[in-house]
């Protein structure tokens, strides 16, 4: 018995001949295959960890993340030219996310992203925004956030940082991953609250062929920086 559709008898799909099943597989939707998954352990970990790309409009995103909601590692992206509104209330509860061309993703957004790791390309937050989720986070609104990365524009520190509680300490050292090239822009800041560091704020730039490209990094005390993962993602264009 399927434990989606527990009225419905099983059948041995994978009994039959690779060329029927693999047929069968394609013509499948992207939630059909998310349903499929769950019912062998080896295909539930082919389809971890999970690159999903927007690339049409008027998808139906709220039954897709109730799929979604199992995966450790999601990539979710919207293609920039299409005019995606992401609704607010979807469930993002995953050991690490990662949302590029992220220019739908607002404050409310953020605020459910409940996520250890949480990597954003591409979006429009503005210095306020950024300050407005601090006060939050600061309070406790995404306990499980541990590391959180925005790729954006240059900011104005003194803006995404006012009336929060914050000292400098030169002591604290970012590093994504061993090759590392970014430069610090400012000493980082420790953020806090009743005399205890709630999380170290990093402000760096990378700079690749005379482009750069600049990073606000809120990182807890307790979390070790690791880069995302970037091999072995299921891909899924939708």
């Amino acid at each position: 018995m399927s434990n989606f559709d527990p009225g419905l008898d099983t059948f041995p799909l994978f009994q039959t001949p690779s060329l029927v099943w693999e047929m069968v597989i394609l013509r499948m939707g992207l939630l059909e295959i998310f349903t499929l998954s769950f019912c062998s352990k080896n295909i539930y970990n082919a389809v971890q960890p999970v690159d999903l790309l927007i690339s049409k409009p008027n998808v139906k995103l709220e039954p897709l993340f109730e799929r979604l909601r199992t995966v450790k590692i999601l990539w979710f992206e919207v293609d920039r030219t299409l005019p995606v509104t992401v609704p607010i209330g979807l469930t993002w509860e995953h050991e690490e996310l990662v949302l590029d061309n992220a220019h739908w993703l607002t404050v409310p957004h953020l605020l459910l992203m409940n996520c250890k790791r949480l990597i954003i390309h591409n979006c429009l937050l503005q210095d306020f925004d950024i300050n407005l989720y601090l006060r939050h986070f600061v309070n406790g609104a995404v306990p499980l956030v541990e590391h959180l990365t925005i790729e954006a524009v240059r900011q104005d520190m003194m803006e995404v940082l006012e009336d929060i509680e914050c000292e400098e300490n030169p002591n604290r050292v970012l590093k994504t991953s061993p090759d590392d090239i970014r430069a610090m822009l400012i000493t980082p800041m420790d953020i806090r609250q009743n005399g205890e560091t709630i999380a170290t704020v990093f402000y760096t730039q990378e700079t690749s062929f005379s482009i750069s490209t600049y990073f606000l990094d809120v990182v807890k005390p307790s979390h070790i920086c690791v880069g995302p993962v970037d091999n072995g993602v299921s891909r899924y264009m939708i």
